[in-house]
């Protein structure tokens, strides 16, 4: 008998909030600037069943060390003075506020769309 199920990957930032029944976690050197110890606590706790880390010890032995937090430019602080072009009273403007914006949903959950305001 052949079994399919279904999987899904997403990145943890956007998993924060959501639960899955199993999570595999990928762990590599290579990818030095995601090891941090604030992510892989974040994925381990999306899990409700089943964690799985794949990769490197090392990799996984840096990501707990590094508690450093990383420092961010999301250009909220500019969004918000005003100094960015596109951007009105601290709200920023989408270019196709008409279209439907794709939003990432855990399985079993009924999806939704916004118009973008």
């Amino acid at each position: 008998m052949d079994f399919r199920l279904p999987f899904y990957a997403v990145t943890i930032h956007k998993a924060q909030g959501s639960e899955f029944p199993a999570v595999v976690i990928p762990l590599a050197t290579q990818h030095y600037m995601l090891l941090q110890r604030n992510l892989i606590y974040t994925g381990i706790t999306r899990g409700k069943r089943l964690v799985v880390l794949v990769g490197q010890k090392k990799a996984l032995g840096i990501a707990v060390h590094n508690d450093r937090q990383q420092r961010r430019y999301s250009g909220l602080l500019a969004s918000l003075k005003g100094d960015m072009p596109g951007v009105a009273a601290g709200v920023a403007q989408s270019k196709t506020a008409s279209q439907p914006r794709v939003v990432s949903v855990p399985r079993g959950k009924r999806p939704t769309t916004s118009m973008g305001n």
